[in-house]
């Protein structure tokens, strides 16, 4: 049975390997590319808005993706 169009982003997402970068997860090539000061950055900006209660937070990471 094929799967569906969701089901297709789900399963290309999960064979993607990602890693814990500070406070968020991105593919691992992006997080060798990261920065110390970069990482502290976003991982400050996630824990505010965790704090704040907010379930995403505008970090900048994947600016340009399709979402």
């Amino acid at each position: 049975m094929a799967l569906k169009k969701s089901q297709q982003s789900m399963k290309s997402w999960a064979d993607d390997d990602y890693v814990k970068k500070g406070s968020v997860y991105v593919p691992r090539k992006q997080a060798e590319r990261m920065s110390d000061r970069e990482t502290a950055r976003v991982s400050a900006i996630k824990d505010r808005a965790t704090a704040a209660g907010e379930q995403y937070a505008q970090h900048g990471l994947h600016k340009g993706k399709k979402r």
